[in-house]
């Protein structure tokens, strides 16, 4: 449930910040591609993750979140109405290829290859 809130707070605060590029980026801090994510700040060792499909409106956009001693990554898309997980290493940090890509279209409920839902 945590990971959850997290994930959406993270969903949140991307809408009021500036457009991204569509290259992925990964932070420790709540600064991605330059913008400071308001009001959110990971905790220590969580590292968060966000693609959009590269439109100045970020339509479409997938987040992620993994702890560095966790065995679990999770995210979501601006497409899903839940959260899906996969298997990461304890140890490591979330890394871009941790990622999936945005959604195709505003209607792509897919989840992504090696993905489940939690």
């Amino acid at each position: 449930m945590l990971q959850k809130l997290a994930i959406t707070i993270l969903a949140i605060t991307l809408f009021a910040g500036t457009a991204f590029a569509a290259d992925k980026q990964v932070s420790t801090t709540n600064v991605i591609e330059g913008a400071t994510l308001s009001g959110f700040s990971p905790t220590r060792q969580v590292s968060v993750g966000y693609v959009s499909d590269g439109a100045t409106s970020m339509d479409r956009y997938t987040i992620a979140a993994k702890h560095e001693q966790g065995n679990k990554i999770y995210g979501t898309t601006s497409a899903q109405t839940s959260n899906f997980q996969k298997d990461g290493t304890p140890g490591s940090v979330l890394e871009d290829s941790d990622i999936p890509d945005a959604p195709g279209s505003s209607s792509d409920t897919t989840i992504p290859e090696g993905w489940s839902a939690m």
